[in-house]
């Protein structure tokens, strides 16, 4: 170590007096960080499996449950979109075909059936009767009604 120290200072002498002393520098360190290759330990590795296996795990259940989400709202576009399809039918033709609570009137003289609405009270058709409905059904039951009354 004293050898060092030797080396470190030089001594000059002036011949018209004078010394001078000349120090180097003493050595000077400084913490810093720098971006450098790292070597994982066996227990990193082992930790880091096990992570990823845990994320891989995770990620495998979200995605599946992403597909169900996605299934669901593709179900419900599709539902949507046959609504729409079926307004905009609605709107194009202005009518639709529904279930209309009708009256069958037979006329026995004229042999014609005639279909009315009852909503609207017009006249849907009027059509020949066939040999069936030409048929007067007869009286076998008395309506339930007039048995209330007689029994009372």
């Amino acid at each position: 170590m004293a050898k060092k120290k030797e080396e470190e200072t030089k001594v000059f002498d002036y011949p018209g007096g004078g010394v001078e002393v000349e120090k180097k520098p003493e050595i000077r360190t400084e913490k810093c960080r720098e971006y450098l290759r790292y070597g994982f330990t066996r227990e990193e590795k082992e930790a880091f499996s096990g992570e990823l296996a845990e994320k891989i795990s995770k990620l495998e259940h979200e995605e599946l449950r992403k597909k169900e989400v996605v299934k669901s709202i593709d179900a419900e576009i599709a539902a949507i979109k046959t609504t729409i399809s079926g307004l905009a039918t609605k709107v194009k033709d202005g009518y639709e075909y529904r279930n209309i609570d009708c009256e069958k009137i037979f006329d026995y003289d004229t042999r014609l059936k005639t279909l009315m609405r009852l909503d609207l009270g017009e006249v849907v058709r009027t059509v020949p009767m066939t040999a069936d409905e030409l048929q007067v059904p007869l009286p076998l039951e008395e309506p339930k009604e007039e048995l209330a009354e007689v029994a009372a």
